[in-house]
């Protein structure tokens, strides 16, 4: 098995339709605007297989006050029109509108929730 490196935006991927089994984003949609991200994921469920799944880390809704206010002013940092969807927790809805059916799994870590987001076989 060969592996590649593709320099490519989230919202345009050069890859034919139903091509991989799972994709994997870390820490990288926050940085991107809400509407990209909206295209990003449409991208991402396009390329997968059917029973493809694509693993999300990144950060979410903050859970309690010392976290939610780092995150806001961290957010403040980053632009801040970038992490609004993160921080009201509206990444597994945007999933879902996609067609994924979505799962968080393992615990969350200093803000980064995990979703598991799976192409459905139908």
């Amino acid at each position: 098995m060969r592996a590649s490196l593709n320099k490519s935006f989230a919202q345009d991927l050069p890859f034919p339709d139903e091509n991989f089994d799972l994709v994997v984003s870390t820490l990288t949609f926050h940085h991107i605007p809400s509407q990209e991200k909206k295209k990003a994921l449409g991208e991402i469920y396009r390329i997968l297989r059917k029973g493809g799944e694509f693993l999300l880390a990144d950060f979410g809704k903050p859970k309690g006050p010392v976290s939610y206010i780092l995150l806001h002013l961290g957010s403040i940092f980053d632009g801040g029109e970038e992490m609004r969807a993160n921080l009201r927790g509206e990444l597994p809805i945007m999933l879902k509108e996609k067609g994924f059916v979505v799962e968080k799994i393992g615990n969350r870590h200093l803000g980064i929730e995990f979703l598991l987001a799976r192409k459905d076989n139908l």
